[in-house]
């Protein structure tokens, strides 16, 4: 369960979980320590890889403005051609 209590399933899991005393605090505490610290790994996994993500996302970014900076100096050249034929 959530709170690091084992619930039985069937009445042989009651008599296990009762007879060894699987639901003492320290057991309890235990379990309870061991999902938040699985939790605490799985968010730190989701961090990087939202991380990454963000990284290669800028890593697209950085090359979508040098190629549109290309573009510019090429859009800038042609119309000055342009404006020397008319001129």
């Amino acid at each position: 369960m959530d709170n690091g209590h084992l619930f039985p399933l069937t009445s042989v899991g009651a008599f296990t979980i009762k007879r060894l005393r699987l639901n003492r605090n320290p057991l309890v505490l235990y379990r309870q320590q061991k999902k938040e610290q699985l939790s605490g790994q799985r968010l730190l996994i989701q961090q990087q890889e939202l991380i990454k993500t963000l990284e290669q996302l800028n890593s697209q970014l950085v090359a979508e403005l040098e190629e549109q900076q290309i573009l510019l100096e090429e859009q800038k050249r042609l119309l000055n051609l342009l404006l020397r034929d008319d001129g």
